[in-house]
């Protein structure tokens, strides 16, 4: 697989042990592997991919997946989530995706009642951030 390969280390925290969230199993898990798909593969060789679950809010639980890559291109982060959106010609070019995947996810997530967040820290990496109200049952 492209962690090992890639020399990555995956960890993961939680802040609140004692979340719970009632979600879809099969959605949520493919929401999880796109994001934690994109982090590996944007990465540098050796870099981390950090996964947080933080129920520090009264209003809204997180589940955030962070890299250290190369972060996005501000020009176009305020469409993240377009279909068939790619942060450069180098990456489709590669056959390393076709722009699909934090489109599906957000979809995914707005189907929920939830939000897909996507920060992005030049040079320094992206936090993509599940975000899940408390108040319903998703």
């Amino acid at each position: 697989n492209d962690i090992s390969v890639r020399n990555m280390n995956v960890s993961r925290a939680t802040s609140n042990a004692d979340c719970q969230l009632t979600v879809d199993k099969r959605l949520i898990e493919q929401v999880l592997i796109n994001l934690i798909s994109n982090a590996v593969k944007f990465s540098s060789v050796g870099g981390e991919v950090k996964i947080d679950l933080a129920d520090d809010s009264e209003e809204f639980v997180d589940i955030c997946i962070s890299d250290q890559g190369g972060g996005i291109d501000p020009k176009i982060l305020d469409r993240i989530g377009e279909p068939f959106l790619v942060g450069s010609a180098q990456i489709s070019a590669d056959g390393q995706g076709a722009g699909l995947g934090l489109s599906i996810s957000k979809k995914i997530m707005e189907a929920m009642g939830g939000e897909l967040i996507i920060e992005s820290r030049l040079k320094q990496g992206v936090d993509a951030r599940m975000r899940f109200p408390k108040t319903e049952t998703l």
